[in-house]
Order: structure tokens, then C-alpha cells, then sequence
């Protein structure tokens, strides 16, 4: 985390610290204090994420989430027309859901508009993944920013 923001020489460094994020001083300058906010980590298949990925890192901006989560959390791509994760156009003014799990893409159907696609793909989010993710995703029709 810190390296990322901090270290000009780090991998990722262009995707955080050149991009402005930063570490709160609560946890810059304390490990005990990230410890205490966060806990440890759950399991070996969790790492830190941001829940708004265009926030700092601060304790009401992060969770320990899998993979899969993170996978969700992603920014969109500038390709995506319909606005939604898994959620795609198609001939007739049509709308198709799919999700990935373990590198498989599950179709989930086509719909008469994006709004029911993106239930589709939100609902077989939380059968895959048992959680939400926070960017892109419906809860009780309304979208998460």
C-alpha cells in the first residue's frame, strides 16, 4: 500500500502514487493503528481493497476482500456501452448478462433493457460470491457510484 502510493521505483506506482492516492496518516506512520482499523487479514485469499477505487487509502475506503470481489470492483472499460458490469448489447435493442467465475463466462440470458441485465448479473454476483461488489452493482434499483 504504501509502496504504491510512495515509491516511484514500485511496479504499480503509476496506478497510485502517480495518480495522486495516498495513505491516511493514521496508517502512513502506524501499523498498529492500520491493524486496529482493519483487523487481520480473514484468510490467505485477502488482500486490501478500496472500495471506491479513485479514493485514498483510509478506513472507511478499505475491506479485505478475494480476488473475485476486487475482480468486480474494477473500473469500468471505456469499451462498456451499457454502463454496467456484464452487461452487453445485442441485436433488437436486446441486453445480455453474463458473469466469469474461475475463468468460465456463464451466460445469464438476454433482457428487453440494461436495468434487468444488470439485476441478472447481480444476483448471480451474490450466488458466485456471497457478497456485493461496491462499484457498479444494483441494490434495490439503485446504483451504486
Amino acid at each position: 500500500m504504501k509502496r504504491r502510493c510512495y515509491n516511484p521505483n514500485a511496479d504499480n506506482y503509476k496506478f497510485y502514487g502517480a495518480l495522486g492516492l495516498e495513505v491516511c496518516d493514521r496508517w502512513r506512520y502506524s501499523f498498529i493503528n492500520f491493524l486496529t482499523d482493519m483487523g487481520l487479514k480473514p484468510s490467505k485469499d485477502h488482500t486490501l481493497d478500496r472500495v471506491k477505487g479513485s479514493k485514498n487509502y483510509e478506513p472507511e475506503n478499505c475491506r479485505w476482500a478475494t480476488q473475485n470481489i476486487q475482480a468486480m470492483n474494477q473500473k469500468l472499460p471505456s469499451s462498456n456501452t451499457s454502463g454496467f458490469r456484464g452487461v452487453s448489447p445485442v441485436k433488437g435493442g436486446r441486453w445480455r448478462a453474463s458473469r466469469g467465475k474461475d475463468g468460465i463466462n456463464h451466460y445469464l440470458g438476454e433482457y428487453r433493457n440494461k436495468l434487468d441485465a444488470a439485476r441478472a448479473y447481480n444476483a448471480a454476483a451474490i450466488k458466485f460470491h456471497g457478497e456485493y461488489a461496491q462499484l457498479n452493482v444494483l441494490r434495490d434499483d439503485t446504483i451504486a457510484a
